[in-house]
């Protein structure tokens, strides 16, 4: 599925430009939430569907991950899987 591709690299990006995770996000961007519309910034780059994932170390955000091509549950999973020893936001 060459679209998860894509979806990935847009959760990474979304978690990283906003230091959140990307399911923490959509839940504040629901409508009459703080967050209404902000999947409108960034160039409309923004996903709000759980997988992506801040990486801190020693406190400070070092990066991102995103995952996709399984259902959401799936993908939050394996991002807080794979980056155990770090502390994700």
């Amino acid at each position: 599925m060459l679209g998860c591709i894509n979806l990935a690299i847009n959760k990474a990006r979304t978690a990283r430009l906003f230091n959140k995770r990307t399911d923490a996000l959509g839940c504040m961007a629901h409508p009459g939430a703080e967050l209404y519309g902000i999947e409108e910034s960034n160039r409309g780059d923004v996903t709000l569907i759980g997988g992506g994932l801040p990486v801190l170390c020693d406190g400070a955000v070092i990066g991102a991950i995103g995952t996709s091509a399984g259902t959401v549950a799936q993908d939050v999973a394996i991002t807080k899987r794979d980056w155990p020893p770090l502390n994700p936001a």
